[in-house]
């Protein structure tokens, strides 16, 4: 009776946290599209973004960033223009994200079916943190900058850690869910095992009145 009632409060709680579940993909999906799509055109961006520091007196107020972005803006002119190819690797780097994308759709439609995809993007974005720290050192850009890439992974495991634990719309875990569906198949062959051991218990009461 008291699991009966609990019932209809626990599917309700599994659908409001797979509406925020939801959301959270929802977000994530988002970044990685715009990071992707804003991946291609980086010497356009990186030169406006200079532009814009320099004509509205911002680089005066953050002369660091300023300092950045124009050696940024300068090491893409040049490749740009004499080794066009290496926009090729930011162009497979732009794919990817995008790819990467589109494997959190199947956690979006169904969060507990593919909750393989949202571990794996957990262990991704646990990888970010020691590849900013160490990567970013060993290329020489500014701790600030390896900050801003730590905190993609950061923000990621605000919410999707939540999606592990799941529970399917029932209320119950697929743990407990598979569980139920193993005591339902006994209950199912209890009787065929009971009519074997009372024909093996009546055969061995012929053999023993024979005897």
């Amino acid at each position: 009776m008291g699991e009966d009632s609990r019932g209809p409060a626990r599917t309700s709680r599994a659908r409001r946290d797979a509406s925020v579940i939801r959301i959270c993909l929802i977000i994530v999906i988002v970044g990685l599209v715009v990071s992707g799509v804003t991946a291609f055109p980086l010497r356009e961006e990186v030169t406006l973004g200079r532009d814009i520091l320099n004509n509205t007196g911002l680089s005066g107020t953050f002369p660091d960033l300023a300092f950045w972005v124009e050696r940024v803006a300068e090491g893409l002119e040049v490749t740009g223009t004499d080794y066009p190819f290496l926009a090729y690797g930011t162009d497979w780097l732009a794919f990817a994200h995008l790819a990467i994308a589109v494997a959190f759709v199947g956690p979006l439609i169904d969060p507990v079916r593919n909750v393989w995809v949202t571990i794996w993007g957990l262990i991704m974005c646990a990888g970010i943190v020691p590849l900013a720290l160490i990567a970013g050192a060993i290329r020489g850009l500014p701790i600030g900058w390896q900050l801003i890439d730590i905190s993609f992974g950061v923000v990621a495991w605000v919410r999707p850690p939540h999606a592990v634990r799941f529970p399917r719309p029932d209320g119950h875990s697929g743990r407990r869910r598979r569980t139920r569906r193993g005591q339902r198949r006994r209950e199912v062959h209890a009787p065929e095992a009971a009519r074997r051991s009372r024909r093996a218990a009546g055969r061995h009461d012929q053999v023993g009145a024979v005897g």
